[in-house]
């Protein structure tokens, strides 16, 4: 298939997909990579050299367990006209034992403008438990991505990414701290929290904002688990946010006749950097959802959306409201009117359209 340009891979085994497979791909414009453990960090370094990946404009890499920064080093070199970068998996890439960082930028991309950068960490934060992410960050600080407009980092959790991006007053929806999901979370299987159950019925809004904003600090202090949901990454922002005001960054004095200081004012509290570009992006795309970290997957496109209401029943439009349901009534009248409930999956193909899948 020469002519195809956008091409989705996710779940197939090794003996399907491997790393001879992605350097047979013809040239493409979208690429999204989810979950095949034939890909290794040599392969994509291989692919990234190639005549064939040069018009890539959007690459997704998604549990692939790439363990080679200098792989990623490589693919954002090479791949002049990547525009649209994201990176998911549990574990994050390292530096050889032997290899040393000597000057910033490390990462580099020209062209690239919008990056999803999401790597967990299961039990605590800090450079030792995910090295990736100051390295990062540390290659945005120093100029490595002069084009980079959007930044999402769901699992952010001591908002470096969030501190080199321009200043807003607010970044959580005006529904966040009354959400009753992801208040009460568990530890899935790979470590991330997922959401739980509602909060009690008779809890007042001030209580769920309490809950909400207290299950963001939770989530920020040491040893805690990070999170890949979005409703927990807008609500830690946030309290970033207000936190930065109480401490800030001029002083006006007022001085009377003899040079005694009468007044003094504090003046512009805020989290970022003003001549910063960057917009810190924690809005799921079209069709994803919070919980994924706003990246739509195959289970967005093949979800219902939203039909199963509560108590588990399926009550969307099935024709019926204008069916003559009388014992008398004609077969062809029932199957003109009736039909089979449509799940919502235009919305996740919606997303994917958006992506350039």
């Amino acid at each position: 298939m020469p002519n195809i340009e956008h091409l989705y891979l996710s779940n197939l085994p090794l003996t399907s997909f491997d790393d001879s497979s992605l350097l047979a791909l013809p040239s493409l414009k979208t690429l999204w990579l989810s979950n095949l453990p034939g890909i290794s960090s040599a392969g994509l370094s291989k692919f990234a050299t190639r005549q064939s990946a040069q018009g890539l404009k959007a690459l997704t890499l998604k549990d692939l367990n790439i363990d080679s920064l200098p792989a990623l080093v490589r693919t954002f070199s090479n791949l002049v006209s990547l525009e649209k970068f994201a990176f998911v998996q549990d574990r994050a890439p390292v530096l050889p034992a032997d290899e040393m960082i000597w000057l910033f930028p490390y990462l580099a991309s020209k062209s690239l403008r919008t990056l999803h950068w999401d790597i967990p960490v299961a039990g605590g934060g800090g450079a030792n438990a995910n090295p990736a992410d100051p390295i990062l960050a540390k290659s945005i600080a120093a100029g490595g991505f002069p084009a980079l407009r959007s930044l999402r980092a769901p699992s952010d959790r001591d908002g470096m990414f969030q501190a080199l991006c321009m200043p807003v007053e607010k970044i959580e929806l005006a529904s966040d701290r009354f959400h009753g999901r992801g208040l009460t979370n568990n530890n899935n299987n790979n470590g991330q929290q997922r959401s739980g159950g509602p909060t009690s019925p008779t809890a007042t809004s001030h209580q769920q904002a309490a809950m909400a904003a207290a299950a963001a600090a939770a989530m920020e202090k040491p040893g805690a688990p990070s999170s890949r949901n979005l409703h927990h990454a807008r609500l830690a922002a946030q309290n970033r946010i207000e936190a930065a005001r109480s401490r800030p960054r001029y002083f006006v004095n007022v001085i009377d006749e003899d040079g005694s200081v009468v007044e003094k004012y504090g003046m512009s509290g805020y989290m970022g950097q003003v001549e910063s570009r960057i917009r810190y992006h924690l809005l799921p795309d079209a069709g994803a959802t919070d919980e994924n970290g706003g990246l739509v997957d195959m289970a967005d496109v093949l979800a219902d959306n939203g039909e199963s209401l509560v108590g588990g029943e399926r009550e969307g439009c099935s024709g019926r409201w204008n069916a003559n349901e009388t014992s008398s009534a004609d077969k062809r009248d029932r199957e003109r009117w009736w039909h089979t409930e449509r799940g919502a999956v235009e919305a996740g193909w919606l997303g994917l359209r958006e992506r350039g899948i």
